[in-house]
C-alpha cells in the first residue's frame, strides 16, 4: 500500500471516534491529515494529481461557488448595502470614521470556514486521486462502510443505554453519528451493488463476506436510526438505496443511458412535487428542533442581510435574536438554516443547485459506465441524502461528516474520469 492510501484508511477507520471525541480535536486533525495526504499524493503521483484536476471540471464548478462566496464575505468592501451594519455601528462607537466594512461581522470566523473548506476540497481531491487505482477505490470504499458501521453499532448502544457517556442525540456529536449512520447505509448500498454485479464471478468466500457484512450494515444502521427517532433520515437514506437498486434494474433491463436517464428525472421529479406540495418551509423541516428555538430563528431570519451574517458567525448573529431566560444558540436547528443565516438565501440556493448538478453528474456518469459502476453511484447518493439531511439537522457542519462526505465524493469522482463507457450504450 501507499503512504497515502494509508494514510486515508486510517483516518476513515477512526470515524467513530471522531464522532464522539471532541469535534475542535477532530477538526484540527482533519485538516492536518488533508494537508499531509495531499502533500504526499503530489510528491507520488504527479501526473495522476494533474490528470484528475483536468478533467473535473463540473467539480470544479460546484467547489467554486462556497469559495468565491467565503471570498467575497471576507474582503473589504465601501461601507453600503453590502457590507454588514455591524460596522458602521461600531465605527459610530468608537468614534472613528472607517470608510469600509465586511459582510461578515467576525473574520476570523469566516477565515476558520474558509480553511476548513480548503481542507475539504483537499481531501476530495487526495481521494480522487488516490482512488484512480481500482483496487485503492475497492479498499477505501471497504474501510467507509466499516468505518460507518462501527459508528452505527456505536449509536445503538447509545441509545439502549444513554449512562455510557456518548454524546446526547441533540448535541453536535450526536448528530454527527446520525449522520454517518446514514452514510453506513449508503456505503453497504454501494457494497451490494458490486458484489450482486459481478455476474462473471462466482460466490467465493471473499464475495459472501462483503455481501453479508454489507447487509447486516444496512439492517443494523437502520436499526440504529429508528432507535435515535430519525424518521425522515431514514427515509432520506431509504431514498438513496433505492436510487442504487434502480440502476441495479435499468441495467439488468439493458436500458440506454439516456433512457434511464430520462426515466430518473422524471421518477425525481414526480418525487419533488410530493413533498413540494405540502409548501415546506426551511423551519418546518427541521422537526427535531424545539419550537421556542424556532421561532428565535424565524426571526433572525426575516431580518437577516441578503449577503448573510459571515461564514462561521450563527452563534453570534442570535445572541441579539435570542429570547429572554433561553441559553445561547450556538448551533442552528439545520445546515440550510445555518447557511441561509450565514451566506444568505442567494448563495444557499446557488450552492443546493451547484450540488444537484454535481450529483445529476455523477449519476449520468454511473449509467455511462461499463464497469466499477458502484463509485460514482456511491457519491451520486451520498450527495442525494446529504441534500435531503441539510434541510433536517446541522449534522453537516461537523468535521468528521464532512470528512466522509468528501472522501465518499472523492471516490466517486476517481472513477468518473476514468474511461470504461457502456459500449452502445448511448
Amino acid at each position: 500500500m501507499s503512504a497515502p492510501l494509508i494514510c486515508l484508511i486510517l483516518l476513515i477507520t477512526a470515524t467513530p471516534a471522531f464522532a464522539i471525541s471532541n469535534q475542535a480535536l477532530g477538526r484540527d486533525i482533519s485538516l492536518t491529515a488533508a494537508a499531509i495526504i495531499l502533500v504526499l499524493v503530489a510528491r507520488e503521483a504527479p501526473e495522476k494529481l494533474s490528470f484528475v484536476l483536468q478533467r473535473l471540471k463540473v467539480f470544479w464548478l460546484a467547489a467554486a461557488v462556497p469559495l468565491a462566496w467565503l471570498a467575497f464575505q471576507l474582503l473589504p468592501l465601501p461601507e453600503g448595502s453590502l457590507t454588514n451594519s455591524l460596522w458602521s455601528a461600531a465605527s459610530t462607537a468608537l468614534a472613528e470614521h472607517w470608510t469600509s466594512g465586511h459582510v461578515t461581522i467576525d473574520i476570523d470566523a469566516t477565515f476558520r470556514s474558509m480553511i476548513s473548506y480548503l481542507g475539504v476540497l483537499a481531501l476530495t481531491i487526495a481521494a480522487a486521486v488516490i482512488g484512480r487505482d481500482r483496487a485503492h477505490a475497492k479498499d477505501l470504499l471497504t474501510a467507509l462502510s466499516v468505518g460507518s458501521t462501527l459508528t452505527a453499532i456505536l449509536l445503538l448502544v447509545a441509545r439502549s443505554n444513554a449512562n455510557i457517556g456518548l454524546p446526547a442525540p441533540d448535541s453536535t456529536g450526536g448528530n454527527a453519528m446520525t449522520a454517518i449512520t446514514a452514510m453506513a447505509i449508503i456505503a453497504n448500498g454501494c457494497i451490494l451493488v458490486m458484489t450482486t454485479g459481478q455476474t462473471d464471478a462466482g460466490w467465493s468466500f471473499d464475495r459472501l463476506g462483503f455481501t453479508a457484512f454489507a447487509a447486516f450494515g444496512i439492517a443494523i444502521s437502520f436499526v440504529a436510526l429508528e432507535a435515535a427517532g430519525c424518521f425522515a433520515l431514514s427515509a432520506a437514506a431509504l431514498a438513496g438505496i433505492a436510487v442504487q437498486g434502480f440502476v441495479v434494474l435499468v441495467r439488468r433491463l439493458k436500458l440506454r443511458s439516456w433512457q434511464a436517464f430520462s426515466l430518473f428525472l422524471v421518477l425525481a421529479a414526480l418525487a419533488i412535487s410530493v413533498v413540494a406540495a405540502r409548501n415546506p418551509s426551511l423551519i418546518d423541516l427541521a422537526d427535531r428542533a424545539r419550537p421556542e428555538d424556532l421561532a428565535d430563528v424565524q426571526r433572525a431570519l426575516s431580518e437577516a442581510p441578503w449577503p448573510g451574517s459571515g461564514a462561521g458567525t450563527f452563534g453570534y448573529a442570535m445572541q441579539m435574536y435570542r429570547s429572554f431566560g433561553l441559553p445561547p444558540m450556538l448551533i442552528a436547528p439545520s445546515t440550510v438554516i445555518a447557511v441561509s443565516a450565514e451566506w444568505g438565501r442567494a448563495a444557499l440556493w446557488l450552492m443546493i443547485a451547484s450540488v444537484t448538478l454535481l450529483c445529476l453528474a455523477l449519476f449520468w456518469a454511473t449509467l455511462r459506465r461499463s464497469r466499477d459502476t458502484h463509485f460514482p453511484l456511491l457519491a451520486a447518493t451520498v450527495l442525494l441524502v446529504t441534500l435531503c439531511q441539510a434541510f433536517l439537522d446541522p449534522s453537516l457542519r461537523s468535521s468528521v461528516v464532512q470528512t466522509t462526505i468528501a472522501i465518499a465524493i472523492g471516490l466517486g469522482l476517481s472513477q468518473k474520469v476514468g474511461e470504461g463507457r457502456r459500449s452502445g450504450a448511448d
